[in-house]
């Protein structure tokens, strides 16, 4: 109760705090995965754009975060950077279309998918939000699975041949089109959210508890079965983790 009083009495400046600090992890950690472009890697440019958030609406976040990963790609391979613009533009219209209200929800999947448990987002948003918030953390999963599949293919972004740009544009389309990983991953967090949501509006008893209790069994099965059919055991152990998280 004394939280809730002084969140109230200092609402204006805690918000900015924490708008603040998730800035500093945001840049920190695209810097980090990325790190293309060497002017955007100094202390002074993540310290600038992280007050400039804490004073913005969270969706200001979002759009910084999404310019900041598209100049780094640029930096790596223009090929790339233009995929990347597609798909970011086609991920904002669906996200300011139908889940406008949900930044936090989009930040906090790819953050948490980059520390291997986003586990934790799909019960959460069907604890505390309306269904359409799962596309926030469509936005999430799939802004990540990008940034990580051009990780994985350095070398078919970094050949300077002119003739190597129409394998580039492969390559890119291949990083999202060809990850199986994915679909995995945002079809359980899908049936995962909506089962939590049905759940949870029931007029019964404990329908809190049950509904994060029977949401996180269905996604940790799910994602059992899937990775194993995938021939990925080795990312059950994260799985687990993230279950418990």
């Amino acid at each position: 109760e004394k939280l809730r009083i002084f969140y109230g009495k200092y609402e204006l400046y805690v918000t900015a705090g924490i708008k603040f600090i998730l800035g500093m992890i945001v840049f920190i950690t695209i810097n980090s995965k990325l790190g293309y472009m060497e002017r955007l890697n100094h202390p002074a440019v993540v310290l600038i754009l992280s007050l400039g958030c804490a004073f913005l609406p969270i969706n200001a976040m979002v759009m910084l975060g999404c310019g900041m990963i598209l100049l780094h790609l640029f930096a790596l391979s223009m090929e790339a950077s233009a995929i990347g613009l597609c798909l970011f533009v086609l991920l904002l219209f669906m996200y300011g279309k139908f889940a406008p209200k949900n930044g936090y929800s989009t930040i906090l999947t790819s953050l948490l998918c980059f520390f291997r448990v986003p586990q934790v987002m799909p019960v959460a948003v069907g604890m505390l939000k309306e269904p359409s918030a799962y596309l926030s953390v469509l936005c999430g999963t799939v802004t990540y699975f990008y940034v990580r599949g051009v990780q994985g293919n350095l070398v078919n972004f970094t050949a300077t041949e002119e003739t190597e740009g129409l394998a580039k544009f492969t390559a890119a389309l291949k990083v999202l089109i060809g990850n199986k990983e994915m679909y995995l991953l945002l079809a359980a967090f899908l049936i995962t959210s909506l089962v939590v949501y049905v759940i949870r509006r029931q007029e019964i008893d404990y329908a809190w508890r049950i509904a994060l209790f029977s949401g996180n069994m269905v996604e940790l099965v799910i994602l059992l079965v899937g990775y194993i059919l995938l021939g990925m055991p080795e990312k059950i152990l994260g799985v687990v983790i993230g279950i418990l998280l």
